[in-house]
């Protein structure tokens, strides 16, 4: 279901897999879907608010609207075929960070990845491809390929967004879920403990900062999410669900183990030295 955004080698590499695993293969465009929807909420939004134009092109808005062309689309097929259950795709990684669309890639009847981290899955991938009975089913481009959802273009290279370009790497951002799941550590435990991430890299005390307030942040605003997924596998014995970590939808405040502002300030400030 590729739009004008989707790359040549995501085309590409969707039909390999689909031919070694033995799946039907049918190419469906969304570009239509999208650009009529465009234009309705363009119209649409430029009668509430006059700026909306100079607004739409830094607003997520455009990116939702391919996920969710695509989630009809499917839809569609299992209306219209009774034997089709749409997968949402989404997994651990994206969840905590809310880099998951409601009613596009979070859209189906069952998640089968959604406690899987990213790094795990492309371990699993190597070690699917190893020891399957069908050997290297998965396309080694896709493995070696950096994760993005191809809904965006990154202005400083003209090409599809990176994930971890929006995020931070998925080596650390895993590691912070491993922490919070495994040894209960929060936001300060996380600041003054040296991650397996940063002794094979360069990674400053500012560049910490900034990826440990971006996670908790992103998280905070994005459990409202985990209630509107679909059932899914809890493949870890340690793993948190929505009703072991509970955030007001309405709150943008970050519990950091209620210190006060002052207080966190300090901690931060301590951490510099």
């Amino acid at each position: 279901m590729p739009s004008k955004i989707t790359s040549s080698e995501s085309k590409s590499d969707a039909e390999k897999l689909a031919n070694n695993l033995g799946i039907n293969f049918t190419e469906a465009s969304i570009k239509d879907m999208v650009e009529t929807t465009n234009n309705c909420l363009t119209k649409l939004f430029s009668t509430v608010e006059k700026s909306w134009d100079g607004r739409y092109s830094k607003s997520f808005t455009m990116d939702n609207i391919q996920a969710r062309s695509r989630a009809i689309f499917l839809w569609g097929i299992s209306n219209e075929f009774g034997s089709c259950l749409p997968i949402a795709t989404s997994d651990k990684s994206e969840l905590y960070m809310g880099y998951a669309t409601i009613n596009g890639d979070m859209s189906g009847g069952f998640a089968p990845i959604a406690d899987v981290p990213k790094t795990k899955l492309f371990a699993l991938a190597r070690w699917m491809n190893e020891n399957r009975e069908k050997k290297n089913a998965i396309p080694e481009a896709i493995i070696l390929k950096k994760p993005g959802a191809e809904l965006a273009i990154d202005p400083k290279t003209g090409k599809p967004l990176i994930a971890e370009d929006a995020l931070m790497p998925y080596e650390f951002l895993d590691e912070v879920i491993w922490r919070i799941e495994n040894k209960k550590e929060h936001y300060f435990d996380m600041l003054n403990s040296t991650f397996l991430y940063e002794t094979k890299n360069d990674v400053s005390k500012e560049q910490k900062i900034e990826w440990l307030d971006k996670f908790y942040r992103r998280m905070s605003t994005a459990l409202y999410k985990w209630s509107i997924l679909p059932p899914s596998v809890i493949v870890d014995s340690r793993s948190i669900n929505k009703y072991d970590y509970k955030q007001p939808i309405t709150s943008s405040r970050i519990n950091y183990k209620g210190l006060a502002p002052e207080e966190i300030q300090s901690k931060i400030e301590e951490y510099m030295k």
